[in-house]
Formats: C-alpha cells, structure tokens, sequence
C-alpha cells in the first residue's frame, strides 16, 4: 500500500510509486524493507510462523482469505 512508503525503504509516495513500476526485483526489495520494518514480522516469517506473519502483513480478517495456509502450503511446496 502506498501510504506505508516509507517502510518500504522510499522517501515519497512517487519513489513509491516509481519504484513499484520500475521492476519486480524493485518491488522484492521494497517488501523485504516492509517486512523488516517489523521486528515481529520479521521474527514470524524466519520461525515460519504463518498465522502471526498473515494476521500482521494482512490484518485482522487474514483467515477469511486463509492466507496462512496459503503460505504454509507454497512454502511445502517450494522450499521443502
């Protein structure tokens, strides 16, 4: 989302903007600043901790879209 610029790592909305549009690595690196941003979203993430990471990244209504056991699924089936 564009309003959390600047724990992506940008200075403005428009490097926000621009960076987004520049390339997916672009935008790899711009989630990888968002979740580091979170010291507990971090944490979630390297302990595997899908629902923690889902309910923080997505918000409260995260199991409505069953986001944790979409991450817990790819992650079996990439990773492993």
């Amino acid at each position: 989302m564009g309003f959390n610029y600047k724990l992506c790592g940008c200075k403005s909305p428009n490097e926000f903007w621009a960076r987004s549009m520049a390339s997916e690595l672009e935008q790899i690196k711009m989630f990888a600043e968002f979740i580091k941003s979170s010291p507990k979203m971090l944490k979630a993430l390297k302990d595997k901790d899908w629902v923690t990471f889902a309910k923080l990244y997505n918000g409260p209504e995260y199991s409505k879209n069953k986001y944790d056991s979409k991450l817990s699924s790819v992650y079996l089936k990439y990773i492993l």
